[in-house]
């Protein structure tokens, strides 16, 4: 019984930190954005887009998070 106790556990703990291991590798320090939950974006996926209307960026504030949703 402890044995299969100690399996779903487990298989809990395993499910448990796959859903919260990606949303805790992007940081997002944007105060009113909807996907921001403790400074961790917690968005299905991402979206950043050059803003220098090409395909290329070449610094950082060239770029743009478009998944950013207004709380």
């Amino acid at each position: 019984m402890y044995i299969i106790m100690l399996f779903i556990y487990t298989i809990l703990e395993v499910i448990y930190m796959s859903k919260n291991t990606l949303k805790n590798k992007v940081k997002c320090s944007v105060e009113n954005c909807s996907y921001n939950e403790e400074r961790a974006c917690s968005a299905e996926a991402l979206e950043v887009n050059s803003m220098t209307g090409k395909d290329k960026a070449h610094i950082s504030d060239e770029t743009c998070c478009t998944t950013f949703k207004d709380k």
